[in-house]
């Protein structure tokens, strides 16, 4: 597992080699360096020279899921001016999700794989073959309160070791994780997990154990569904977009724009400073 910093935010990949990671790490902090300022949202905000009705359209279309192209040309504003606007917004959704506890408790536990844009289908097949793919882990769980949780986290790979290191970090030890037959899961009970398996050949639970997945899997069909209007453009900063989705599934759609104004403002109601 490798932390760098990703355009100001901490990325985390899963089974990425140290040396690689460093090099990653090296590259972007020298490109970034001198070039870009880090400007909190509400200075970023009150320095904009747009005007206030334009800036409140800008954040109200990224509630909705717009595409920054389509939020410029209904706002009346440059296509980078949104884009960078977007970007702002999820960077600081990205460093609010930093250092989040551990699920305790039920944990469904399962891996993603979302096309990299090159070699088309010859480069890319179908099942867990890396090659032409982005490897997405993902956990989700319940809240005491009854809140749904998840976290996304890009990997190198779905080896053993990549998912087990995964668990460790979003899942506290002696904790009920629930995963598919895939192998590279069958280690986590020598890490202290309660470990049950569902085989999606069979059904979508494990009638003895109570296994499930359908919460995680439910996440995936979310971000997928998201990520698809935006035409590969996630791509070049996956972490940040990866921290977005997190928001809006534990969110929803109703709760959504108002759990990112608090965030961005400190706002209680919807009444929004711009």
């Amino acid at each position: 597992m490798v932390f760098f910093l990703q355009g100001g935010v901490p990325a985390m990949v899963f089974g990425e080699r140290a040396g690689a990671g460093a090099r990653a790490a090296g590259r972007i902090a020298g490109a970034g360096a001198g070039r870009e300022r880090r400007v909190p949202a509400r200075d970023f905000f009150a320095r904009s020279k747009l005007s206030p009705e334009r800036r409140r359209l800008l954040l109200a279309l990224f509630e909705t899921g717009s595409t920054a192209r389509s939020a410029a040309i209904a706002a009346g504003v440059n296509r980078n001016t949104a884009t960078r606007f977007f970007r702002l917004f999820r960077r600081a959704i990205a460093l609010h999700r930093v250092g989040l506890a551990p699920f305790a408790g039920r944990v469904e536990v399962d891996e993603c794989y979302l096309s990299a844009g090159v070699g088309g289908k010859v480069a890319t097949r179908r099942g867990r073959c890396v090659a032409g793919k982005f490897v997405v882990v993902g956990a989700a769980a319940v809240s005491a309160a009854g809140e749904k949780r998840v976290r996304f986290a890009r990997a190198a790979r779905a080896d053993e070791a990549t998912l087990t290191a995964f668990v460790r970090s979003v899942a506290a030890a002696g904790s009920e994780v629930h995963t598919d037959f895939w192998r590279g899961y069958k280690a986590l009970s020598l890490h202290g997990y309660d470990h049950r398996r569902v085989n999606h050949c069979v059904g979508f639970k494990n009638g003895k154990t109570g296994a499930c997945t359908n919460r995680i899997e439910n996440a995936w069909g979310q971000l997928r569904h998201h990520l698809s209007r935006f035409r590969g453009g996630w791509r070049h900063h996956l972490d940040e977009w990866l921290r977005e989705a997190e928001m809006r599934v534990e969110c929803g759609k109703a709760k959504f724009g108002a759990a990112l104004r608090a965030l961005l403002f400190g706002e209680t109601a919807s009444f929004s400073p711009i």
